[in-house]
């Protein structure tokens, strides 16, 4: 296989890498937080979590999706997990798709985006709280094994491009940083 192409494979595969290190490590803090589904904090790190892993499976110019490997899971379980994980970014965090956010109201009668509103104790002012899907707190286990499923795999294939074009006869020294594609390997 070409040189170039491999380089490239690496740089995605790099870059996949990271960003699914960035959601285990934000997921391992929002469970040692403790943090709930009302919280104020809890839309926009699950939104984090899945807008930058599903970043890697989109077509952009530049690098790509990842290989359609990582599309393909040996279990049901982590298949589902990736394809809610994608639907979440697409209908909930990147877009707001309505077909997500209907709601039953009171008279049996669906709301779109609906809008709860209270009047505050002091009876002052106005409260607005918009009612909208988040993935769930319990989904978190799930979405935790899928990114290790994930890391696990990527990494197997990173080392396999790796051991294909470095030369460590090459005399790589400690404490320098080197530039993928053009000083590295």
């Amino acid at each position: 296989m070409d040189r170039n192409k491999i380089i490239l494979q690496i740089r995605r595969l790099t870059i996949a890498s990271d960003s699914f290190q960035q959601c285990i490590s934000l997921l391992k803090y929002m469970e040692e937080i403790s943090l709930k589904l009302n919280s104020d904090l809890y839309p926009p790190m699950i939104a984090g979590i899945a807008v930058t892993y599903s970043k890697n499976f989109n077509q952009a110019d530049g690098l790509g999706p990842l290989p359609s490997l990582f599309t393909k899971f040996p279990e049901s379980q982590l298949h589902t997990a990736h394809t809610k994980l994608i639907d979440a970014r697409n209908k909930l965090y990147a877009h707001r798709d309505v077909s997500a956010h209907i709601f039953k109201n009171s008279d049996g009668g669906v709301s779109q985006f609906p809008v709860e509103v209270r009047i505050n104790d002091e009876n002052t002012a106005f409260l607005f709280q918009p009612k909208l899907r988040d993935i769930p707190p319990e989904r978190i286990p799930e979405i935790n094994k899928l990114l290790k499923f994930q890391m696990g795999r990527l990494q197997s294939d990173l080392d396999k491009k790796l051991a294909t074009v470095v030369d460590f006869k090459k005399g790589y020294k400690q404490g320098v940083t080197y530039l993928l594609g053009e000083d590295f390997p």
